[in-house]
């Protein structure tokens, strides 16, 4: 290497040593003044809490839904109880006798005594909305027909009301629109019931309520009403119909142990 090289280097490090402290503290006012940005950083912990906490929601959601379903399905393998609860709003009157065009009828697995004492009471939840409930508190009168022996007729009625009541019916009166519903083969009307229906089969019992009380809960509303007259003329030992496994049933009666 020649020494004129080793000159130029030399003074070359020089000026950069003698310069360095200038730039350096350039540098460092510069940063202070303007410091760079940290939105990469702060983006990637909200991006991580974020998708954290969707993750949280969903798997509750997947978890609130897992126990719905296996409450459920518990509840399908116990056998309950079949009834057709009927209403009709105050002022139900026809010419004829029969059933009024007000009147309502749902098909209900959740029937159950609730009190006997000072007087019987009984209960029962229906989903909402329903149009039958709407009936049953303006009414605060119903009749609750208790399908208490299994036959192909009860079924069908069961399977009709368990689903939403038509609203129209076309050309049709409103009297043979409620005859559709309530065929008088199967149901008829007493006088000081006003034009609620009540089913003829002997294989039903009959209980005539009042309504006590309508309670909602969650997406259910609860009906507390005392049964003010019973009747029953059914014969015991008969299969009975229940609601099982999301299906009508017949259920045969067996000695007790």
């Amino acid at each position: 290497m020649s020494s004129s090289c080793v000159v130029v280097r030399s003074r070359s490090i020089a000026l950069w040593r003698r310069d360095a402290p200038t730039s350096l503290a350039r540098l460092r006012r510069n940063d202070l003044l303007h410091p760079a940005p940290r939105q990469t950083t702060s983006l990637c912990y909200h991006c991580y809490r974020n998708t954290a906490r969707s993750f949280s929601t969903t798997f509750k959601r997947q978890e609130k839904s897992a126990l719905c379903l296996e409450t459920k399905h518990i509840f399908s393998r116990v056998p309950q109880p079949i009834a057709i609860v009927t209403a009709a709003l105050p002022s139900a009157t026809t010419s004829t006798g029969g059933v009024h065009e007000s009147a309502r009828a749902i098909t209900l697995s959740s029937l159950t005594c609730l009190s006997l004492e000072p007087e019987p009471l009984v209960t029962f939840n229906v989903k909402l909305p329903s149009r039958a409930l709407d009936v049953i508190r303006a009414a605060g009168k119903l009749v609750v027909n208790l399908l208490l022996t299994y036959s192909t007729e009860h079924v069908e009625l069961a399977r009709k009301f368990a689903k939403p009541m038509p609203t129209s019916f076309g050309s049709l009166s409103s009297e043979d629109a409620s005859k559709v519903i309530f065929d008088p083969a199967f149901w008829h009307v007493q006088d000081e019931q006003k034009g609620v229906p009540q089913l003829r089969h002997a294989g039903a019992a009959k209980l005539y309520c009042t309504v006590q009380q309508v309670m909602t809960v969650a997406d259910h509303a609860i009906v507390v009403a005392r049964v003010d007259v019973t009747r029953d003329l059914t014969e015991e030992g008969l299969p009975a119909l229940v609601y099982k496994g999301h299906q009508f049933m017949c259920t045969k009666e067996t000695s007790s142990h």
